[in-house]
């Protein structure tokens, strides 16, 4: 089946096969195009359609911040310094300014991550791109520049083109649908701070959730009783059958409440840590993921597909 589609560069119509790849040649101007979502299919044209990927990285990145928000907010900013109620002021105090600097901190960083260049490549012509670089080492005409096809501009080394953004940027570690920006030279910082400032407030509130369940628990007073989760667990047939009424038993007490939030923190946490252990990784290497996997790619099938061995995990997330 044919289609007949418009060149987005010469405006020429020309005849593309449904069954084509992702992207075709025009037959007139040379230059590539993407194949329209519609003869890709259904599922296919939605998960490769640029502007529904655009408006799906912005719908995540509400949820991100709404996430950010609550769980930063409600337990640093909150319920947390809400349990410090009965105690002196100075310790009051302390814990009010630590949970408000961490807060404000997480949400500064994201901020940066989100609202900063990632390291765009200026939209210019391959004249104007020339020119700039007439005294660069790596290329000096303007037929000889490295180009790319899908964006129409110049593609410098270690430049990776978005799909979603619809431009190149200059190392390029990867999109982040949370942030609704690419991650790359211009932000990688502010995204490491931003992994780095939420793991010390989720271990901030983590710990502190910990340790009053736990002091509550050690002087008798806690509210949380073992003997009426047993109950509960006895009335009903099967575990499944019994998580309402638990759950409802233990957010109506205080050191459930408090259990409940570091919970969520300590989830957060997890997942924050190996982040930044990744991103770390990839600053101590100089290497970013795309770079990363292609590197994966050429060394062969035969690495590609095989898991190594506990023995060798270490030795292969170092390596150079």
């Amino acid at each position: 089946r044919w289609l007949a589609v418009r060149c987005w560069h010469c405006r020429s119509v020309v005849r593309v096969q449904t069954r084509n790849t992702k992207y075709w040649r025009c037959g007139v101007c040379r230059r590539v195009n993407g194949r329209p979502a519609y003869a890709r299919g259904a599922w296919a044209g939605v998960a490769q359609c640029g502007l529904c990927r655009f408006y799906a990285s912005r719908l995540v990145h509400v949820v991100a911040i709404s996430l950010i928000v609550g769980i930063v907010g409600f337990a640093l900013g909150w319920a947390l310094p809400l349990a410090s109620a009965s105690y002196s002021v100075a310790t009051k105090t302390l814990v009010w300014s630590v949970s408000v600097a961490l807060s404000a901190n997480v949400v500064y960083h994201f901020c940066l991550a989100a609202r900063s260049d990632p390291g765009r490549v200026p939209r210019l012509s391959r004249e104007r791109w020339a020119r700039l670089v007439a005294d660069d080492q790596w290329e000096k005409t303007a037929g000889r520049l490295p180009w790319c096809e899908v964006c129409d501009n110049l593609k410098p080394p270690r430049a990776h083109h978005c799909s979603t953004c619809s431009t190149c940027v200059v190392e390029m570690d990867h999109h982040c649908v949370f942030l609704h920006n690419c991650v790359g030279a211009g932000n990688m910082a502010y995204f490491a701070r931003l992994l780095l400032s939420l793991l010390a407030g989720t271990t901030y509130a983590t710990t502190y959730a910990a340790s009053l369940v736990g002091a509550a628990f050690l002087r008798g007073t806690s509210d949380l009783r073992a003997v009426a989760l047993i109950k509960i667990a006895r009335r009903h047939a099967s575990a499944i059958a019994a998580i309402p009424e638990t759950s409802r038993y233990i957010v109506n007490t205080r050191d459930g409440r408090y259990l409940v939030v570091g919970a969520v923190c300590a989830g957060v946490m997890c997942g924050i840590a190996v982040l930044s252990f990744v991103t770390l990784r990839a600053f101590a290497l100089g290497e970013t993921a795309l770079e990363r996997s292609a590197r994966l790619w050429r060394a062969g099938p035969d690495y590609r597909h095989k898991r190594p061995a506990l023995s060798r995990i270490a030795r292969d997330l170092f390596r150079a």
